[in-house]
C-alpha cells in the first residue's frame, strides 16, 4: 500500500508540492538547476581523477539533489545528467568496494535510459564484485549489444563465462562419489598442513607435494579447493623453506583448466610480503614471482588484480578499498620505499608492468585504476642509482672523494672500485635497458601515451581543454643528460675531396659515462647491445607518432638536442636523429620552419627531405642544392649514403622515368605529373640535387664519365646510374650495335680489357720521345724516392723513339680519334676508360676493392677480405725508447713489389699499387728516416721506425687513436733498453723503482689507474710532436 509522505506543518503531499514547485519556477528555474547540477558533476569528475572518491561521492550527490525537483521526462537534458550522475557515482561506489550501492546506482539510471550501455557495464562490474557470475555476465552481455565500447568489456565477459562454468562444475561434483572422494583428500591434507606439529611423522614437503600433484592430475579438485576455503593453510607455509612449493601450488590454482581467482587474502598476502620490510629477501622475491605470473593471466589481469577490495586493505593494512596493483606500482614513487628495494625486485617491476601492458587493452585497464606505468618506468630510470645496494659507495664515508685524498692502497682499491661503479655499473645498467625496451613497447601504443602525457582540464569560462603533463619533459630531459655524459673520441674529418684532414674529438653513443681514466678502464658486459642512447631515442621518435607530443616537444626545444645528437661518430644515433627531424617536421610546422630558417646541416634538411610533404621536401632540397657543392665531406658522405637523402631523390626520379615512358623533356612536355609523385616541382629540385651530388663525384675523382662508388650509388648500380643519366639529359639511349663498331676499334677495346703488362690510356703515353710526368699518364706528378727516379729512368731507356713506330703510334691515335668522335661508341670509349683507370683515391669512408683481371680468383678473395676489413684493424704499433715497430695488415699473397713504404722525419706512407693509399700520415713526433726499415712477412709488414728522441709516443699518427697512459706505461715498463742492475743503483733511485714496482702491482690488479698521476705524465711527455 502506497503511503503519502506530508511535510512538517501540513501542507501538500512531497511529490505533489514537487510538481507544483516545478509549475512554479518554470523553465529557466529548470535551466539553472541543470546547470548547477552539471557543475557538480564536473567537479566530483575532477576529484575522482585525482582518487579524492569520498569527495566526488559528495559532488555527484549534490547534484542528484539538484535535479531531484527537476522535470524526469525521457530524453530531456535533466533526463541525461541525472542518469550521468548517477553511472559516475557507481564508478566512485565501486572505487570504494560498495558494490550493493553501485547496482542500486545503475538500476536506477537503466529505468530512466535503458538503451545507455555504461549502467550495464558498471551494473555488471558490480554484480562481479558481489560474486553474482551470472547476473554479472547478463549485464554485461547487454552492455555489448548496446554496443559498449569499453576496452575490457570482451576479457570480463569470458572471466564471467569461466567463472559460471566452475560453478557449474561444482554443482555436478556435489553429492558425487568422485567429488566426494576428492574433496576429501583435500581436507586431509589441510588437516595435515594445520597440525603438522601432532604428527611427527607428516612431513610438510612431502604434502604440498601431493597436494601439487593432485591439482595437476585431477583439475576439477581446484573448484573443490576454492569451494571449500583451503587458500589460509596453504598460505602459512609461504615462508623461505617451502616458499617454491607454495609458489607451485598458487600458479597451478590460477591457471589451466578450471582455474580458480585467487581470493583477496592471497593477493593482500603477497602484496603485503612485498612492500612490508620484515618479510625476507627471499619471501619478497617469492611474491614478487607470484604477481608477476599472475600478470600474464587475463582473468586475474582484467579483473582480480586492478578490483577495488577492502579485504586487501585490511590485509596490507589500509583504510578504505585498495587496488592491489596500484598498491604495488604506487609504492615505487615514495623515495623511503624506493630506497629499500633492491635491483633485481625492481626489475620484476618493470616484467610485471610490462606483462600488464601486453594483455588486450592493457594500458588502457591500468589507466582506469589511475596506474601510469609509462609514468613509473621513467621514475625508475631517473632514480635507477637510488635503489638498495646500488651504489652503497657513495655513502662509504672511508672513502676518499678525490684521488688526491688516497693515502693507503686499500683507499686507493676503495676509490677506484666507486669510480668505475659510478661510470659502469651492471645491474642498474642492465636495469635500465630493460625500463627503455618497455617504455619503447609502451609509446608505441598511442592510448596509453595520451593518458598520460596529457590531461584534460576545464577552464574558467567553462572549456575543456588538453594541457601536457611532465612525462615527456621528463623523457627529454632523460635524452640531454644522457647527451651531457657521452664519452668521446678521435674521429675523422673528411674534407670537400671525401679524403681525412685531420681528426676531432666527437661524443659517440655508449652506456658508461664520460671517463676521465680512459676508456680502458671500462669493460662492457655487453658490447653489442644497443646503447641506451640509442633505445631513448626510439621511445621519444614512438612519441611523435602522437601529434600533440610531437607538439610538446617542439616547444620544449628538442631541435637543440637534435644538433648535438647530429655530430655524433655513431652513425646509428645520427639515423635517428634525421627520423626524428623527419616525424617532428612531419607533426609540426612551427618545427619545420624552425629547421628551415636556422642555420642548420645537411642532416636537418635530409630529415625534411624524406618526409612525404611536397612542401617540406622542396624547401629541404632548396637548402641542399645550394650546399651541395661547397659542403664539407661528412655532409656529402652522409647525404649519399644508403637511405639518406640521395636515394629518395632517386626513388622519385625512377618513379617519374617509369611514369613518363620517355625522355623526361617528354615527362614535362606531357604536363610534368607522375602518378606516384604529382609534384612537378619535387621531380624537377630532385634531378638538380641528383645531377649535382654526380657531377660532385666526378670532379672528386677528375673523370667526366666516372661511375660514383660507396653508398646509395652502389644500391642504385653503374647502367641504372648511366641510364637515369641519359633520361635526365637527353643524350641517346639506343646502344651502339656490333655492325656499327669498326672493327680496329673492337679489337683496341677488346684488347684493352685483357691482362697486360703495359697499362693502356686513352692519350699516347710517348710524346716527342719522352715519358709524360705522373701516375698511368695522368697529367698530376708525384714525388719520387731514389728508387723510383731510377725505375723511371730505366722505363725511359727502353722506350726511346727509335723503338717505337711511328705508324703504330699514329694507328692507336686513329682508333682513339675514332672512338671519339663517333656518337654510337660513347659507351665503349666509357667502357675503355673506366678499364683503363687507374687506382681510385678512396675516402676511408667505404672501402671499395680495385684491382686489374691478373691475379687469380683466390687472391681477388683475399683482396675482397682484406678491403672489408676494418680500417683500424690493418694497423698496430709498439714502440721502445729508441724505436716505433708498426705492423699493418695486408692480403694473403701480397709481393713486396706490389708495396711502396716511404718514411720520412715527419711522414709515414704505405701504398699497395693495386689499391691506391693504405695509410698515410703525418707522425706524431720526429723520426731518423735514414734508418728506418721494412720487411714483409707473410700477410703483415713490420715497418721499423727509430725515434728522434727518447720520449714515448701517444699515438703513431698526429691526430690519430691515442693509447692511454695505461698502456704506454706498460710499453716503458717492458722496454728492451739496457739498464744498471738493482744493486749498482743509488739508493735514490732503488727507492724510485720501488715505488714504480709496486704502482705497476697496484695497475696489473686493476687497482689504480697510471693515468692520474703526474710523474708519470712527465716521463710520457706530452708535448707537440714533430715540428
Amino acid at each position: 500500500m502506497a503511503t503519502t509522505v506530508v511535510k512538517a506543518g501540513g501542507g501538500r503531499p512531497e511529490h505533489e508540492a514537487a510538481g507544483f514547485a516545478n509549475q512554479r519556477e518554470g523553465p529557466v528555474a529548470t535551466e539553472q538547476r541543470v546547470a548547477r547540477a552539471r557543475r557538480a558533476n564536473d567537479k566530483g569528475n575532477d576529484k575522482f581523477k585525482i582518487m579524492d572518491f569520498e569527495g566526488a561521492l559528495g559532488e555527484y550527490t549534490r547534484g542528484l539533489d539538484v535535479l531531484a525537483s527537476a522535470g524526469a521526462k525521457r530524453g530531456d537534458p535533466a533526463s541525461e545528467l541525472r542518469q550521468r550522475l548517477l553511472c559516475n557515482r557507481a564508478s566512485a561506489y565501486l572505487r570504494r568496494d560498495e558494490a550493493g550501492e553501485a547496482l542500486r546506482d545503475c538500476e536506477a539510471a537503466i529505468d530512466i535510459d535503458g538503451e545507455n550501455p555504461k549502467p550495464y557495464y558498471r551494473g555488471g562490474l558490480a554484480r562481479l564484485a558481489l560474486a553474482d557470475y551470472r547476473g554479472a555476465r547478463a549485464m554485461l552481455t547487454r552492455s555489448s549489444s548496446l554496443g559498449s565500447n569499453e576496452c575490457d568489456l570482451g576479457v570480463l565477459l569470458e572471466t564471467c563465462e569461466h567463472l559460471v562454468g566452475n560453478e557449474e562444475l561444482a554443482s555436478r561434483l556435489e553429492g558425487t562419489e568422485r567429488g566426494t572422494e576428492v574433496a576429501g583428500i583435500l581436507a586431509r591434507y589441510c588437516e595435515q598442513l594445520i597440525d603438522d606439529g601432532d604428527d611427527e611423522d607428516c612431513d610438510i614437503g612431502d604434502v604440498l607435494d601431493d597436494l601439487l600433484k593432485l591439482l595437476r592430475r585431477e583439475p576439477s579438485a581446484k573448484v573443490l579447493f576454492d569451494r571449500a576455503c583451503h587458500w589460509r593453510a596453504l598460505l602459512f607455509y609461504l615462508t623461505d623453506s617451502y616458499g617454491h612449493r607454495v609458489s607451485d601450488i598458487l600458479k597451478e590454482l590460477v591457471s589451466g583448466p578450471h582455474a580458480v581467482a585467487w581470493p583477496p587474502i592471497v593477493t593482500g598476502r603477497l602484496v603485503s610480503t612485498v612492500l612490508e620490510a620484515s618479510y625476507e629477501e627471499g619471501e619478497k622475491e617469492t611474491a614478487m614471482n607470484l604477481i608477476l605470473y599472475s600478470a600474464s593471466i587475463p582473468m586475474m589481469t582484467s579483473w582480480f588484480l586492478i578490483r577495488p577490495s577492502r579485504e586487501v586493505a585490511g590485509v596490507v593494512g589500509k583504510d578504505g578499498a585498495v587496488v592491489p596493483a596500484h598498491l604495488v606500482f604506487s609504492s615505487l614513487r615514495s623515495k623511503a620505499r624506493w630506497e629499500t628495494i633492491p635491483v633485481k625486485f625492481a626489475q620484476y617491476y618493470v616484467w610485471t608492468l610490462s606483462s600488464f601492458c601486453k594483455a588486450a587493452h592493457g594500458s588502457e585497464m591500468l589507466a582506469k585504476s589511475h596506474i601510469r606505468p609509462i609514468s613509473d618506468l621513467v621514475f625508475m630510470f631517473e632514480h635507477a642509482n637510488d635503489l638498495k645496494g646500488a651504489f652503497d659507495e657513495l655513502a662509504d664515508a672511508s672513502i676518499p672523494s678525490h684521488f688526491d685524498r688516497v693515502t693507503t692502497a686499500e683507499e686507493a682499491e676503495k676509490f677506484f672500485r666507486r669510480e668505475k661503479k659510478r661510470m659502469y655499473n651492471v645491474p642498474v645498467i642492465d636495469l635500465k635497458h630493460s625500463v627503455l625496451d618497455e617504455l619503447n613497447v609502451l609509446v608505441r601504443d598511442g592510448s596509453g601515451l595520451r593518458n598520460e602525457a596529457f590531461v584534460r582540464e576545464t577552464t574558467a569560462l567553462g572549456k575543456s581543454t588538453l594541457k601536457p603533463t611532465r612525462l615527456l619533459v621528463d623523457l627529454l630531459a632523460l635524452a640531454k643528460e644522457m647527451h651531457k655524459l657521452s664519452p668521446l673520441k678521435s674521429a675523422p674529418v673528411l674534407g670537400q675531396d671525401g679524403a681525412a684532414k685531420t681528426y676531432e674529438k666527437r661524443p659517440f653513443a655508449a652506456d658508461f659515462s664520460k671517463n676521465p681514466f680512459g676508456d680502458a678502464f671500462i669493460e662492457e658486459e655487453h658490447p653489442s647491445r644497443e646503447t641506451m642512447l640509442s633505445k631513448l631515442m626510439d621511445v621519444l621518435i614512438g612519441c611523435c607518432d602522437v601529434k600533440n607530443a610531437a607538439i610538446t616537444l617542439c616547444s620544449k626545444n628538442i631541435h637543440s638536442l637534435l644538433v648535438e645528437l647530429s655530430k655524433y661518430a655513431t652513425e646509428s644515433i645520427v639515423e635517428k636523429a634525421v627520423e626524428l627531424y623527419k616525424v617532428l617536421s612531419s607533426s609540426c610546422q612551427a618545427f619545420a620552419s624552425e629547421v628551415l630558417n636556422g642555420d642548420t646541416d645537411m642532416i636537418a634538411y635530409t630529415g625534411l627531405l624524406l618526409t612525404k610533404r611536397p612542401d617540406l621536401q622542396c624547401a629541404a632540397m632548396n637548402k641542399i642544392v645550394l650546399m651541395l657543392s661547397t659542403c664539407s665531406g661528412d655532409d656529402f658522405s652522409w647525404f649519399t649514403k644508403k637511405g639518406s637523402g640521395l636515394d629518395a631523390c632517386y626513388t622519385l626520379l625512377c618513379r617519374c622515368m617509369a611514369d613518363s615512358g620517355g625522355t623526361y623533356q617528354e615527362f614535362l612536355t606531357a604536363g610534368g605529373k607522375s602518378k606516384s609523385s604529382p609534384s612537378r616541382d619535387v621531380i624537377e629540385l630532385c634531378k638538380i640535387v641528383f645531377l649535382q651530388s654526380l657531377e660532385r663525384c666526378r670532379l672528386r675523382k677528375k673523370s667526366k664519365f666516372a661511375i660514383p662508388k660507396g653508398g646509395a650509388w652502389d644500391t642504385f648500380g653503374n647502367q641504372e646510374i648511366m641510364e637515369m643519366e641519359r633520361f635526365l639529359t637527353g643524350k641517346p639511349v639506343v646502344p651502339p650495335t656490333a655492325a656499327e663498331i669498326p672493327s680496329e676499334a673492337s679489337v683496341r677495346i677488346q684488347n684493352a680489357s685483357e691482362p697486360q703488362r703495359t697499362v693502356a690510356s686513352p692519350t699516347p703515353l710517348h710524346e716527342e720521345g719522352k715519358l709524360r710526368k705522373g701516375f698511368f699518364g695522368s697529367k698530376k706528378s708525384y714525388r719520387r724516392s731514389s728508387k723510383g727516379k731510377d725505375r723511371a729512368q730505366r722505363i725511359a731507356a727502353d722506350t726511346k723513339p727509335s723503338v717505337v713506330k711511328k705508324s703504330e703510334v699514329s694507328k692507336e691515335e686513329e682508333v682513339i680519334e675514332e672512338i671519339a668522335n663517333n656518337p654510337l661508341l660513347s659507351d665503349e670509349k666509357q667502357q675503355w676508360e673506366e678499364d683503363n683507370r687507374g687506382p681510385e683515391k678512396e675516402d676511408g669512408t667505404e672501402l671499395k676493392v680495385v684491382w686489374d683481371s691478373t691475379p687469380s680468383d683466390e687472391i681477388k678473395k683475399h683482396r675482397t677480405d682484406w678491403a672489408n676489413m676494418d680500417h683500424s684493424q690493418k694497423l698496430s704499433w709498439t714502440q721502445s725508447s729508441t724505436e716505433v715497430t708498426a705492423t699493418v695488415k695486408v692480403p694473403k699473397g701480397t709481393k713486396a713489389k706490389d708495396l711502396e713504404i716511404v718514411v720520412t722525419p715527419t711522414r709515414l706512407l704505405v701504398k699497395l699499387r693495386w689499391y691506391g693509399r693504405v695509410f698515410d700520415g703525418p707522425l706524431s713526433r720526429r723520426c731518423k728516416a735514414s734508418e728506418s726499415w721494412w720487411i714483409l712477412d707473410g700477410d703483415q709488414i713490420e715497418i721499423c721506425i727509430p725515434k728522434d728522441d727518447n720520449h714515448f709516443w701517444r699515438s703513431l699518427f698526429e691526430g690519430g687513436q691515442m693509447k692511454s697512459y695505461y698502456e704506454v706505461l706498460q710499453e716503458l715498463v717492458h722496454a728492451d733498453e739496457p739498464a744498471q742492475s738493482y744493486e749498482d743503483l743509488p739508493e735514490e733511485s732503488k727507492d724510485l723503482v720501488d715505488e714504480l714496482r709496486e704502482r705497476q702491482e697496484l695497475v696489473s690488479e686493476g687497482l689504480i689507474d697510471p693515468d692520474i698521476f703526474d710523474d708519470f705524465r712527465c716521463v710520457l711527455s706530452d708535448g707537440d710532436g714533430a715540428k
